[in-house]
């Protein structure tokens, strides 16, 4: 029972969350890296189901098997402006794009060692900051889809 109570407060707090407006209502939008997925999550208390809308890289079949080791310990999630689409860092590596309507993985590439920010900028550009190496690296996304390779804009130390 002391496990289990331990394993829930763990995966509590290894929630990262940021309000995000999506479908016109208020959301949580957190990361679980206890089940290594993206989440939105209802906060309001009179509603029984909170978690309304998840993603993950293990039951994604865009993810090639072998590159499922990079989705591990996300990290970071944002929602685009139009909020059609989130933004995500893990820790294993990976950044990319998920489109919320198809819940399908729209982008992604091999960041770098401990991505843990992302944020999207202006023109399909996204920039991550990874603190194994203390970097920024800025990546066009604009068009891509699927795999994304040899696509850094430029690195900031």
């Amino acid at each position: 029972m002391l496990k289990n109570l331990r394993l829930v407060v763990l995966s509590f707090l290894l929630l990262v969350c940021c309000s995000a407006a999506i479908y016109g209502q208020p959301f949580l939008l957190a990361t679980e890296q206890a089940q290594d997925r993206l989440l939105l999550i209802d906060p309001t208390p009179s509603v029984s189901k909170h978690i309304v809308w998840q993603w993950s890289p293990l039951t994604d079949s865009t993810v090639p098997e072998q590159r499922k080791k990079w989705f591990t310990n996300p990290s970071d999630a944002k929602a685009s402006a139009d909020r059609k689409t989130i933004y995500f860092t893990c820790s294993g590596g990976a950044i990319g794009a998920v489109d919320i309507a198809t819940d399908r993985l729209r982008w992604y590439t091999w960041s770098g060692s401990n991505p843990h920010s992302i944020e999207p900028l202006d023109n399909g550009f996204v920039a991550t900051a990874s603190s194994n190496g203390n970097f920024v690296k800025v990546f066009y996304t604009a068009g891509k889809t699927g795999y994304i390779d040899s696509t850094t804009v430029d690195r900031a130390t």
